[in-house]
């Protein structure tokens, strides 16, 4: 959640799209978290939302910008605050996270502030078609496709190296294959 990196980021700062899909662009959004108020751009992307804004340089240097990447399952609740024109307050998104993380996004116009509201409770829902989560669409870089991850941990062999083996039968300890296809899970939801 929340993981805020550097990203390769396109010569106005914009994300570089890659795996993320389409992406919805708000701009003038100020972003408050730990304290800190920084005016960037909201990018609402398939997956997740992506807050970009410019860092402090360095006189006759490039530009930098810095990301902060919130997934939309890790939102537990959103709420939204919209701001009556005689405050003269922005309107604003409030999201906390199930980490713990809490984020205010704050936005000049009401509109767009309601629209980007609705577009993140759409997107953190589940889906009734579990094939639309990110782990369905991810594509691996090739480095990481080179390995196969479910060679890498053995359990029979971690287990073993744990001192369970066939004998801790009597204990509570067993491995099972009865679920190497799924298949049970599958029963359990119905399909």
């Amino acid at each position: 959640m929340d993981r805020v990196r550097g990203l390769k980021a396109g010569p106005n700062g914009k994300p570089v799209l890659g795996a993320f899909g389409s992406l919805k662009e708000k701009k003038d959004v100020i972003l408050c978290r730990r304290g800190d108020r920084n005016s960037g751009t909201l990018y609402l992307a398939e997956h997740h939302l992506i807050f970009s804004w410019p860092q402090a340089s360095e006189p006759g240097s490039k530009p930098r910008h810095r990301q902060a990447w919130i997934s939309y399952p890790m939102i537990s609740r959103c709420t939204f605050h919209p701001m009556p024109a005689i405050t003269r307050q922005r309107s604003a998104i409030r999201i906390k996270c199930r980490d713990f993380t809490f984020v205010a996004l704050q936005f000049v116009d009401e509109t767009e502030a309601r629209e980007t509201y609705d577009t993140i409770r759409s997107l953190t829902c589940l889906p009734s078609d579990l094939s639309k989560l990110h782990a369905f669409s991810y594509r691996p870089p090739p480095e990481e496709s080179r390995c196969n991850g479910w060679e890498v941990y053995d359990v029979r062999r971690e287990f073993r190296r744990m001192g369970i083996g066939p004998k801790e039968a009597e204990r509570g300890w067993r491995l099972s294959d009865i679920n190497h296809d799924y298949a049970v899970r599958r029963l359990c939801l119905g399909e």
